[in-house]
């Protein structure tokens, strides 16, 4: 299958901000959930420990080679894409995984300044892009093992998105008390 990044919209037919229940239905395959809901004392309690597996729920489409992730929030609005080195992953009409990471980040730097570098992650914050690999100086000739893209509000510099969802979840569940 093939999946089209459009940045900060949309993987494929996977529209971020879409619910849960709908991705599962485009997607028509089985996969297996990764998270789950928790209460606001839950919530308060990973103020100081912030995660975004925590933060999160997934579904993990085996078949297909992609993990969707959600905000723990009903409707459980899709995130976030992360889609493994066997799928047609396309960027601008490219094939990102026949690339390997080091020229990926040349071809995307050109696009958008606003990148870092990291250990097991090249993130480029305007594109709303991340290509994950297991030590960036050691597989930086490979190509990508995983890339991800996300929502405007999950990969920021200055506020990571878990710090965002957060906010978010607890500013949730606070009203929903009210």
């Amino acid at each position: 299958m093939r999946f089209e990044i459009k940045s900060y919209q949309s993987v494929g037919s996977i529209y971020f901000g879409m619910p849960r229940i709908e991705v599962r239905r485009i997607l028509n395959t089985s996969f297996s959930e990764i998270g789950n809901e928790y209460d606001l004392l839950s919530d308060l309690m990973l103020i100081d420990n912030l995660q975004s597996e925590e933060m999160n729920v997934s579904d993990i489409f085996d078949e297909l080679d992609i993990q969707v992730v959600y905000s723990s929030i009903p409707p459980h609005p899709c995130v976030a894409v992360t889609a493994y080195d066997s799928v047609n992953l396309i960027f601008n009409n490219r094939a990102l995984f026949e690339y390997s990471v080091a020229s990926l980040k040349s071809w995307m730097e050109l696009m958008d300044g606003s990148f870092k570098v990291s250990l097991e992650t090249v993130d480029f914050y305007g594109l709303g892009i991340s290509l994950l690999t297991d030590d960036y100086n050691i597989f930086k000739q490979e190509p990508p093992k995983a890339i991800n893209s996300q929502d405007p509000y999950w990969l920021r510099p200055g506020m990571a998105g878990m710090e965002y969802s957060f906010m978010n979840n607890l500013m949730a569940r606070l009203n929903q008390l009210l």
